[in-house]
């Protein structure tokens, strides 16, 4: 279980689809650690598209579940997360989404960090612009239109040595 349990319950759920996209509180700081110290790290490194690290997840059905209910839409199960480690130096761009999104679909992404950088914005353009703050613990769950792209913003080198941990799954319609 990647969620707290109570975004498993149906009266949660509901209650919490007003709020729109952004959750706030939705992993338990233990089980955001447990998922930073993932070992098979690969570095994508395209200037014209990032430069970050990734690595591929397991299926999560809760996951699936959770998006399905929140969104109200029939979603395809097959989508596996990722984990993304973005450190200073580090960004995606809008080519990058481009070459590998789909247009229709809900895209979740969960906010692993262990604390807050006030950088590294994630960034959703469109007919309308929606900017996801990097927050620990914050669940973005975005409806992707055929002329919804993303991307994340540069994280500068005053940063330091902190670094920002996401998780992001994206369900097809089906």
């Amino acid at each position: 279980m990647i969620l707290k349990s109570a975004f498993t319950r149906p009266e949660i759920i509901q209650a919490l689809r007003p709020l729109g996209a952004l959750i706030p509180g939705a992993i338990d700081s233990e089980q955001a650690a447990a998922l930073r110290k993932h070992r098979a790290w690969k570095i994508f490194d395209l200037a014209h598209r990032g430069h970050y690290a990734f690595a591929d997840l397991p299926r999560a059905p809760a996951l699936h579940r959770f998006a399905e209910e929140f969104c109200q839409l029939p979603l395809s199960p097959d989508a596996r997360p990722r984990l993304f480690r973005l450190e200073r130096g580090d960004y995606s761009l809008v080519y990058d989404d481009a070459q590998r999104r789909l247009e229709r679909g809900v895209e979740l992404i969960l906010d692993l960090s262990a604390r807050a950088t006030g950088e590294g914005e994630i960034v959703y353009t469109g007919s309308d612009e929606l900017v996801i703050p990097q927050l620990p613990g914050l669940l973005s769950a975005v409806v992707r239109a055929p002329a919804t792209f993303r991307y994340e913003r540069y994280l500068p080198h005053s940063l330091g040595r902190a670094v920002i941990y996401r998780m992001r799954v994206t369900y097809p319609l089906r």
